[in-house]
């Protein structure tokens, strides 16, 4: 048990090396959240992806396709939560992301859609 104490991991860096996977979770997050739109549970699954997320939105150099995931669970959020649940609990989130979003749109490679 103790003879590979030291013995140094490698896992996944998602922030910096293996963004294709942050960005497929991130979509692959968003597209079963819509599919479980209509259970009770939605609201507070989607509070809980749009905080999943937000860590990643403080992160300066990000992929264009983590951005864009970003982009896509945050429209999956908002498309599905009540207005009750919009204005009183995901509110400071959904701000913060709209923050983001604004300085990304503002930075020299401007967040590019998928047509």
């Amino acid at each position: 048990l103790m003879n590979q104490y030291d013995k140094e991991l490698r896992t996944l860096n998602l922030a910096e090396e293996d963004t294709l996977v942050l960005g497929r979770l991130i979509y692959t997050l968003g597209v079963v959240l819509h599919c479980a739109s209509n259970a009770p549970a939605a609201p507070n699954m989607g509070k809980t992806l749009l905080d999943f997320v937000r860590v990643f939105t403080d992160i300066y150099v990000l992929d264009e396709y983590v951005k864009q995931s970003i982009l896509f669970a945050t429209s999956i959020v908002a498309q599905i939560s009540p207005v009750a649940v919009m204005t009183a609990e995901i509110y400071p989130q959904l701000m913060d992301i709209r923050l983001w979003l604004r300085s990304c749109s503002l930075s020299p490679s401007p967040l590019t859609l998928l047509s």
